[in-house]
């Protein structure tokens, strides 16, 4: 006797966020078992993000800028951004989050 489980999806942002995890895990798995011997960047991986986000329906801006709560006091150096920022606005619920790759 099999019994067919049904997949019950997270509130959002945390939805997302799961797929973002799997999707990050599936891409360096499959360089990795390409024997790939690159540098994993977080711009290697801006691209599996940005689709999952794309997908689940949000607007995103990338390397938004942090300025305006952040001032560098005159020293040199870009400004801070944060990676993406991302939001989501339904009937049934707003979803808003900023992310930033380490």
């Amino acid at each position: 006797m099999s019994s067919q489980s049904k997949y019950e999806p997270y509130p959002e942002p945390y939805e997302s966020l799961y797929r973002i995890q799997r999707a990050l895990a599936g891409c360096i798995s499959y360089l990795a078992a390409c024997d790939s011997n690159i540098v994993f960047t977080e711009y290697l991986l801006y691209e599996p993000i940005l689709r999952v986000l794309m997908t689940q329906k949000y607007g995103v801006k990338c390397e938004f800028s942090c300025e305006a709560f952040l001032p560098r006091d005159g020293k040199q150096g870009d400004n801070k951004k944060i990676d993406f920022v991302c939001e989501r606005s339904t009937e049934q619920e707003n979803a808003h989050f900023g992310s930033v790759l380490i």
